[in-house]
């Protein structure tokens, strides 16, 4: 059996930390962004009336949590003025939820930096698109060359061809880009936040869970509703048991008979959900106890003072657990408040390293059109196609095929030696790495000055050197000119003597 019942009650103490110093100088208010989601409510079916107990939440029943069921729509509402009402007695937001969408389960229940150690994407280059097409149209029994020219193809005819072979063909095992910060929202669906995130919704997997592992892990930078975000360089950040895993039904029909995923997910509570995935998640945070930040008119009315308490709540949290409040994390769109952890992540050019191994590959496997191949061809549709004219579809693909066959095994291996690197961290070496996160939180700005060009590479070098480099020791090495520079920079009641960091 498969599925785990979502019928569950969960309760999360958030620890109160201390009120901070200095904080209200840190504290910088973006522009809310906009939101475009637009959740028209079911109207096939009257409002039914459930007897539900007054000032108690109710779970969901059932299987599967529907969310245009009227019953279940019921409970929502009943659930959301149960949480108005204690909202507005306490004058605050209680509880806090982390929630982030994700293609890829997390390995071992760990939220882990994106990077060349941690993420193998099969990725679709604008050459594995010409492979595709001209490898569908070879299965359809259809030339479209004459005199060695190509002849246009009938758009529908194109289509069906291509419905007959599978998308992935040509695809390329190519590392994940590198991020250092791992982004979630609190208390707000992923599909509410418009243009803020820009990033796809309905992913394969959506996880939420407790704050309280952001807030005491020492690594947090920012704090919001729409996104909250924090450094996973060199330590993961741990799911909680408690953690809830949401997964659509047609998504976990998919998943179901991959055994060694069903044994991960059945460590935690799982939902599968059909219809909208915002509801499903506003659904599940009030049955939690969590009040979503933002709803629609359709499900509860939030009056002006009840969105001021919600306001105040997320600043309030970010304020006791000294972090900074709504700041983005790119530094080059507001230079002055922006956080300067994107800024290093464009440094980081792991991925085309990892292009150029491919087209070493393909050179060495095609020595006489090795000048077809270079990274600008292959995401260039004209010159792909060039490419597959010259070389042919199936030597194409058992190239690919072969590539990838060495990419995957090696990615493994670096994997497992990042893993036993990064989650193995002495408690010393992870106080020198938790101080050198703060000084370079504290004391660098993209704008800072500096007494010659030389010293400002030097530091930004060694900055991109602690949060990139892929174990921990070279990490820490980097940490020391870091601390050399940003160390006297401090005031001199926060110094901190190097010697005692162990770096």
């Amino acid at each position: 059996m498969y599925f785990i019942c979502p019928c569950y009650n969960l309760f999360i103490i958030v620890e109160d930390v201390g009120d901070g110093m200095g904080l209200f100088d840190k504290i910088f208010k973006k522009k809310e962004p906009e939101v475009v989601k637009v959740i028209i409510p079911p109207t096939n079916r009257s409002e039914i009336n459930l007897n539900l107990p007054d000032g108690e939440l109710v779970p969901f029943e059932g299987d599967i949590l529907n969310t245009a069921s009227m019953e279940n729509i019921a409970i929502f509402k009943h659930n959301l003025g149960v949480l108005i009402s204690k909202t507005k007695s306490a004058g605050k937001v209680e509880k806090f939820m982390l929630i982030r969408e994700d293609d890829y389960f997390p390995e071992n229940w760990k939220w882990r930096a994106s990077c060349s150690s941690t993420v193998m994407e099969e990725y679709i280059f604008s050459l594995s698109i010409a492979i595709r097409r001209a490898y569908a149209l070879e299965q359809a029994g259809i030339n479209n060359k004459m005199n060695g020219l190509e002849i246009p193809i009938d758009p529908k005819t194109m289509a069906k061809a291509l419905s007959n072979v599978d998308v992935k063909t040509g695809f390329v095992y190519m590392p994940s880009h590198f991020r250092s910060t791992k982004h979630f929202t609190i208390n707000t669906p992923l599909g509410v936040t418009g243009s803020y995130n820009t990033v796809s919704t309905n992913r394969n997997f959506t996880i939420i869970d407790s704050a309280d592992n952001f807030l005491s892990s020492g690594y947090g930078y920012s704090l919001a509703y729409y996104d909250a975000y924090l450094d996973v360089s060199h330590e993961a950040l741990d799911i909680s048991s408690e953690a809830i895993v949401l997964i659509e039904k047609s998504h976990f029909e998919k998943m179901k008979n991959d055994q060694q995923l069903m044994n991960m997910l059945f460590q935690r509570k799982v939902v599968i959900y059909e219809g909208d995935e915002t509801v499903a998640i506003n659904m599940l945070l009030a049955q939690m106890g969590a009040l979503p930040s933002q709803i629609g008119s359709f499900y509860a009315e939030y009056d002006d003072d009840l969105k001021q308490i919600i306001n105040a709540s997320i600043i309030d949290l970010a304020y006791r657990n000294n972090l900074l409040y709504n700041q983005s994390h790119a530094a080059y769109m507001n230079p002055e408040n922006g956080h300067f952890s994107n800024h290093f992540d464009d440094y980081n050019h792991d991925h085309i390293d990892f292009f150029n191994e491919f087209i070493a590959f393909m050179q060495t496997k095609f020595p006489e059109h090795q000048n077809l191949f270079t990274i600008s061809s292959i995401n260039d549709s004209e010159r792909s196609s060039s490419i597959v004219n010259a070389i042919g579809t199936e030597a194409l693909l058992e190239a690919i095929r072969e590539y990838n066959e060495k990419a995957l095994p090696a990615f493994r291996v670096r994997n497992a030696v990042y893993i036993k690197d990064h989650d193995n961290i002495s408690f010393e070496d992870h106080n020198a790495i938790l101080q050198t996160v703060h000084l370079i939180s504290e004391t660098y700005s993209i704008n800072m000055e500096f007494d010659t060009p030389e010293k400002k590479a030097l530091l930004e070098e060694a900055i991109r050197r602690f949060y990139q480099l892929p174990t921990v020791q070279d990490q820490l090495e980097a940490a020391k000119i870091v601390w050399d520079i940003l160390g006297p920079k401090l005031d001199e009641t926060a110094q901190l003597e190097i010697d005692t960091l162990n770096i």
